[in-house]
């Protein structure tokens, strides 16, 4: 174990000195583990190193790395000699490249070609499939300030949180700044009603009936005081807003178009070869 710590510091200064030289290229032959004639090198490491230097056992990280690497090397050079002309392992290598190549090009393609939903193709999905589209709980708009008991001038915060006009805003805002523990105006997007309950003490009670029966709620638990403001709300079962499934809608259309964008690049490709003459079925 000292020999190691020592050979640790030694791999700190050789990564150092590989790191903070301008002069001199990396000698990526000086390897820091070797198995046959596969080796690692510090350059191969540096990430390794990176990871483990903040680390309190980094030394023990470093150490079971490198006996993994050299364990996992020593088995595949074992199963090469046993395996090595197995026919069934070299047609699925085979295959397993093939695929990780088209998939790596189709990927290619389909980022230089941009292939995003226009906003006239998100309306026109949106007004298709907006009944099917339903609220599993409901969403709301508005605002949500928490503040320590001890906050000054709590009565003017509540009044100010109650009326919620542009005033009203600027002045909790300014207050905000200075002594919320959280706080979020959400006036212009809507929030599903979990999430608000991740960040206030609402009780477990019928969701629906909670943000239809009032447009103020104050809760406190032993340390906070909680302020929300509906300004509008939407309950489940009603259709959802578009602007709240406008990056669902995005997704479901972009996957739709990057597979009928492969499939007619494919369809193209294919036709080109066949007139070439460079497919042929019999």
């Amino acid at each position: 174990m000292k020999y190691f710590f020592n050979f640790l510091i030694l791999l700190t200064c050789i990564f150092f000195v590989c790191n903070c030289s301008n002069k001199k290229e990396k000698n990526d032959t000086d390897f820091i583990a070797k198995v046959g004639t596969n080796t690692l090198t510090v350059n191969d490491l540096k990430d390794i190193y990176a990871a483990a230097s903040n680390m309190k056992d980094s030394a023990i990280f470093i150490k079971n790395y490198l006996e993994k690497w050299a364990s996992d090397e020593l088995l595949y050079t074992r199963a090469q000699k046993v395996l090595g002309n197995d026919k069934e392992i070299e047609k699925l290598v085979s295959e397993y490249r093939k695929s990780l190549i088209i998939n790596s090009f189709k990927r290619k393609i389909l980022y230089d070609n941009n292939i995003k939903p226009t906003k006239e193709d998100i309306n026109k999905y949106y007004e298709q499939n907006k009944s099917k589209l339903k609220l599993d709980e409901p969403i709301l708009k508005g605002a949500l300030l928490q503040v320590a008991k001890n906050s000054p001038k709590i009565d003017q915060l509540r009044a100010a949180m109650r009326k919620m006009d542009k005033p009203s805003i600027e002045k909790i805002e300014k207050y905000s700044l200075q002594y919320a523990i959280n706080y979020d105006f959400f006036t212009d997007k809507w929030l599903s009603l979990s999430d608000i309950m991740q960040r206030i003490p609402i009780p477990q009670s019928n969701k629906d009936a909670f943000v239809s029966s009032r447009n103020f709620y104050e809760l406190q638990d032993s340390l906070s005081i909680y302020f929300l403001t509906i300004k509008e709300f939407k309950v489940s079962g009603t259709e959802t807003p578009l602007e709240h499934v406008t990056d669902l809608i995005t997704n479901i259309l972009t996957n739709q178009k990057s597979l009928q964008f492969v499939k007619d690049y494919q369809k193209k490709l294919y036709d080109n070869a066949v007139k070439k003459g460079e497919v042929v079925i019999k």
